[in-house]
């Protein structure tokens, strides 16, 4: 049961939205920054997201939906193609860090740094700011919390505490929350990943997807918001009819008939007005000069 429930437009049963994190190779390049050019297997299964978003769009192209998309900086510069696409289908693109890099473990002048050199991409291949931000493994600080707001995003979709979004409030201004869950992840039953610390047991499409179905049959029930946070390289592998990308075709389109408003992130975050609070964290201090070793990454 949802205590304080939005009430969400044109009468929709619950709100839904398929965020898709794409973020390529940019995982080898952080994780193993000295030889990531030369570790070919990992290189080769994020650069499937060259394959696999453009099956994605065509998805949302024939069901009539706008979604977002979460994109490192780098990958945006690697790929500029899928950043075209996206945007020509009227897709919002959100901010995903510069190179996955972990905002927990930098310090505050080079989280800075990285937020807003990538915030420079947004600009010159989108002609505008992002509005909405995801940290890269969901690891939001309160100096990335302050960087929103400085920068005037709308919202976050990193934290989880609550089933619905709400309003977070600190010292220097607010911003809406979209939160995510770990149950909705394509990452826990898709990633096989050694070179990161990843080496889950790989499911099948429906076995792999179960979780995040049951998810969305609660929030459904419960008048409430279901997101799915996926990776195109992760579940937008199987041709179209086999799976997930979609998986759209597998719980979805029985409860398609007005019950449901799908929507891209950002507009859908102008109506939420669900108050809630964020502890204040220290000052930032001033930035200093780079000193992180993504400067020795090779362009790919």
């Amino acid at each position: 049961m949802i205590q304080n429930p939005i009430p969400w437009p044109n009468g929709a049963r619950c709100a839904c939205s398929i965020s898709f994190d794409i973020d390529a190779d940019s995982l080898i390049h952080i994780a193993k920054p000295k030889d990531s050019f030369d570790r070919l297997y990992p290189i080769t299964m994020g650069r499937y997201d060259q394959v696999a978003v453009p099956r994605i769009l065509e998805t949302y192209r024939r069901l009539g939906l706008k979604q977002s998309f979460f994109i490192p900086a780098w990958t945006m510069n690697q790929y500029p193609d899928i950043v075209d696409a996206i945007l020509a289908g009227g897709h919002e693109i959100g901010h995903h860090g510069y190179i996955h890099e972990d905002p927990s473990e930098i310090s505050p002048p080079e989280q800075r740094h990285w937020f807003e050199k990538a915030l420079d991409v947004h600009v010159r291949m989108t002609g505008r700011r992002p509005r909405g931000y995801r940290a890269p493994v969901y690891n939001a600080t309160q100096s990335t919390i302050d960087l929103l707001i400085e920068h005037g995003f709308t919202y976050d979709s990193s934290l989880m505490a609550d089933d619905i979004p709400y309003r977070m409030k600190t010292a220097g201004g607010a911003l809406f929350e979209v939160p995510p869950h770990w149950g909705s992840d394509d990452w826990p039953p898709f990633a096989h990943f050694a070179e990161i610390g990843y080496m889950m047991p790989v499911k099948s499409p429906t076995e792999g997807l179960a979780a995040s179905f049951e998810e969305f049959d609660a929030q459904y029930e419960a008048g409430g918001f279901w997101m799915g946070i996926w990776h195109p390289f992760l579940t937008g592998v199987w041709p179209d009819g086999a799976s997930s990308s979609a998986g759209l075709n597998t719980p979805f389109p029985r409860k398609m008939s007005g019950s449901l408003r799908w929507r891209k992130l950002c507009p859908m975050s102008m109506s939420w007005k669900r108050p809630a609070a964020i502890g204040r964290g220290p000052t930032i201090c001033p930035i200093t000069p780079n000193r992180s070793p993504c400067d020795r990454f090779i362009s790919l």
